[in-house]
C-alpha cells in the first residue's frame, strides 16, 4: 500500500491510495470506523466457522458455504443501502454457485461444455520409483 501511495497517492490527493486521507476518514468518521470493525469481525467469524466446517465435514462443504458469504454480504449491503438491487447480480451469483458445484463434482456440467480426455498410449510410469512401489 505504501508503494502505491508513493507511486499514485502523492500525485492524486484524496484518491484511493492516499494513506493520510484514509486514516483521517477512519478516525474522524464514526461510520467508517464502525464498518471497518464490523468487517474485521465478519471475516474472523467466517474464517473460524469455515475452518470448523473443514475440520468436521470437508473442504467441499466449506467452499460451498463460502459462496453463501457473498450473498449474505450482498443482502446486508442492500439492507444498509450501500447497494441497489440488480438482477444481473442474482444471475452472477447463480453462475458462481453452479461453477462451485461443478468444480467440487457436486453436479456435472452440461455435455456441450465437457472436454473429452485426450487419447494417450502411456504405459510407462512417470518416475522410476513409481514402478518399484506397484
Amino acid at each position: 500500500m505504501a508503494f502505491l501511495y508513493l507511486l499514485v497517492g502523492v500525485s492524486h490527493p484524496g484518491g484511493y491510495f492516499d494513506i493520510p486521507a484514509g486514516f483521517h476518514q477512519i478516525i474522524n468518521y464514526r461510520q467508517v470506523w464502525v464498518s471497518g470493525i464490523l468487517i474485521c469481525f465478519s471475516i474472523a467469524f467466517f474464517n473460524y466457522f469455515g475452518l470448523s466446517v473443514t475440520r468436521s465435514i470437508s473442504a467441499t462443504a466449506r467452499s460451498t458455504i463460502d459462496t453463501s458469504r457473498i450473498v449474505f454480504i450482498w443482502i446486508v449491503s442492500l439492507f444498509i443501502g450501500w447497494e441497489t438491487f440488480s438482477w444481473l447480480q442474482v444471475v452472477g451469483f447463480i453462475v458462481l454457485i453452479c461453477g462451485t458445484f461443478i468444480f467440487n463434482d457436486v453436479i456435472s456440467p452440461p455435455s456441450c461444455f465437457v472436454v473429452p480426455p485426450p487419447q494417450t498410449n502411456e504405459n510407462q510410469p512417470l518416475l522410476p520409483e513409481d514402478h518399484e512401489h506397484s
